[in-house]
Parts: C-alpha cells; structure tokens; sequence
C-alpha cells in the first residue's frame, strides 16, 4: 500500500466522520439529503485512494475488497447510489413513511394512529411492543430517511436488504450510514497495517 494513498483515504475518513454526525444532527429534509451525498461521495473517495494505492502484498487484500463490494448488498448499492447522485437527476434518498418512537424513560412503541389538530397538535395512540396502549408523554416522533432504488448507467439498484450476511432496515439511513462508517474505518485500518508490513 501507498502511504500517500493511505494518508489521502485516512483523510476522507475524517471527513466522512463528520458528514455522519451532519446527518445525525441534520434538522431539515435538505441538510440530510446534504449529509447522505457527501457520505456517499467520501466512501467512494475512500475507495479509489486505497484503490491507487494497492501495491505489493496489498494487491490481494485489495482483490478481497473489490470483489466484497461487488458481492454485498450494501457496498455496491452505496457505489451506484454516488454514481446515480453524481451523473443523474432522479433522487437517492427519500423520507420514510414510517414513524419511530423513542423516549428517555420509557421503552420504544409505535403508532397505532394518530391525529392532527386544526392549531397542528399531534396526537398520538402509542402501543408498546405486545400492543398494549402506552402514555404518548416523553415520546417524540422523527422523521426518517430511508433508501431507494437508484439506476446507475440504466441499470436499477434496490435498496439493500443486507451487509456482510447480516439483515439491514434500509428505512432507516442512519443505521445504514453506522454501517458504512464501520466499514470504511475497517478498511483504512487495515491499509495502515500493510503499510506496516
């Protein structure tokens, strides 16, 4: 491995680091979308710095990598979500329909149904995980984004069901985005090991 190829993917980790807190923190449907792009940009980056630099013994690990992002579900729906960002139109991401609850001192619940007020109060009939009613107090509910099927170079993508053999929520970006983030840190860990060798 390249130590300037290492140092540059070293590099768009960080920046990938604080894209994830963005998206975390992101209090409108424009600053997620915002955050989602530049995470896919900066795991593509991380990839074609190690890419370039694979040399020597890293050519095989390399090998490893390349046919584990062609393989899972997750690696190569990231790919051709950055390429359908950078050269289409048509959206990469979109809010999910679905609701999730979370609380502070209570367990989680979900949304029976709920109402929305003339003045726009909510109000929420919250069941908990045995379907039995819960006091709505203390919860709140988040909006949240989830992937879509992309085409990249007219060929479509759905969203991905899996990583690494494990199930993912693919209505749930931020986990998916936990994913990518661990995985990437992985791989750039493991390039400063052949750096090493």
């Amino acid at each position: 491995m390249k130590e300037s190829n290492y140092e540059a993917a070293r590099h768009e980790y960080s920046v990938l680091k604080l894209a994830r807190v963005e998206l975390r923190n992101a209090v409108s449907d424009i600053d997620a979308l915002r955050s989602w792009e530049d995470i896919l940009t900066r795991c593509g980056r991380i990839y074609n710095k190690l890419d370039g630099g694979a040399s020597g013994k890293s050519q095989q690990w390399w090998g490893r990598k390349r046919t584990e992002r062609k393989k899972d579900e997750l690696l190569r729906y990231a790919h051709h979500a950055r390429n359908a960002d950078t050269h289409g139109i048509a959206p990469i991401a979109a809010p999910s329909k679905a609701i999730v609850l979370t609380a502070s001192d209570q367990g989680g619940g979900w949304i029976n149904s709920f109402w929305v007020g003339q003045n726009g109060e909510i109000t929420l009939d919250v069941k908990d995980g045995n379907g039995r009613p819960i006091d709505p107090r203390g919860f709140v509910a988040i909006n949240r984004w989830g992937l879509i099927e992309v085409t990249d170079s007219g060929k479509n993508y759905p969203a991905p069901r899996s990583h690494l053999g494990q199930p993912i929520d693919p209505n749930n970006i931020i986990t998916v985005v936990d994913l990518l983030h661990a995985y990437m840190g992985k791989m750039v860990e493991e390039a400063e090991a052949l750096l090493k060798r």
